[in-house]
């Protein structure tokens, strides 16, 4: 049974199944995992059911996410770096209810291969805030199980 209470949304990723995986773990804890894709790329990174295509122009993405987070009740955007155009916009598009989650490959010093989550983001682009906190990755999803 799905959480009615979230629905985690996810923005173009990395070129590896790290979303993907994210995506089924939690599917696996009962929530609702969508995805936009926004070229062939995004689609051989996601295999997971609930993706949609975004085929449209620049300037029809804002009215396109914002009817899909009220049509699919988006709670949580996941977006691999906050300063891509598609990204920026979403920011914009999202309001205060939703939950941004920033993520960025890992600072020198931290884990070889983890990401860093940033809860709300705080890159030079985003307009979730500036303080915030942030979640260093320290195993891989796989080893979750």
């Amino acid at each position: 049974m799905v959480n009615p209470g979230r629905g985690f949304l996810f923005l173009q990723g990395m070129a590896t199944r790290f979303f993907e995986r994210l995506g089924q773990a939690l599917i696996e804890r009962g929530h609702a995992v969508y995805r936009v894709n926004f070229n062939g790329g995004d689609r051989a990174f996601w295999r997971l059911p609930g993706a949609v295509d975004f085929c449209g122009r620049p300037e029809e993405w804002p009215e396109f996410l914002d009817r899909l987070i009220v049509e699919r009740a988006i709670s949580d955007i996941i977006l691999f770096g906050d300063c891509r155009p598609l990204h920026r916009e979403a920011v914009r598009v999202a309001s205060v209810t939703i939950w941004g989650w920033i993520v960025r490959i890992a600072p020198l010093g931290s884990k070889a291969g983890c990401q860093r989550f940033e809860v709300g983001g705080k890159g030079v682009c985003s307009r979730w805030g500036k303080n915030v906190s942030w979640v260093d990755c320290r195993q891989s999803i796989s080893d979750d199980r």
